[in-house]
């Protein structure tokens, strides 16, 4: 970057550098400015996959069928939301199921 950051900015980028990397990686030959939105889709579904790997209580609730999760896109300019596909949101709870990395007690430490 070229300069010194402010300290709390380091930890919200952390939470996006991931959905930025797939994003560059899906959308190769899409440069500059126009990676944005597909960088914000697959920030909305890194937020997914962390919630899932994250919380067992979220999983359990989606198992029982008490809850429900879903991505969307919202337009803050046009108030517009574009609600994304459910067969993502199903995959991504496949692939943090069969993931020894998630976590397994509901309860902070």
């Amino acid at each position: 970057m070229g300069h010194p950051l402010e300290r709390n900015i380091p930890p919200l980028i952390d939470n996006i550098e991931p959905a930025v990397r797939r994003a560059m990686a899906k959308q190769l030959t899409v440069r500059g400015y126009a990676i944005i939105p597909y960088v914000i889709e697959e920030n909305v579904w890194q937020s997914v996959e962390d919630l899932f790997m994250k919380s067992p209580a979220v999983r359990n609730l989606l198992k029982s069928g008490a809850v429900k999760v879903v991505g969307a896109l919202y337009d803050v300019g046009t108030g517009r939301i574009e609600w994304l596909p459910v067969s993502e949101v199903d995959a991504i709870l496949k692939r943090v199921k069969s993931s020894p990395a998630k976590e397994v007690n509901p309860l902070a430490p």
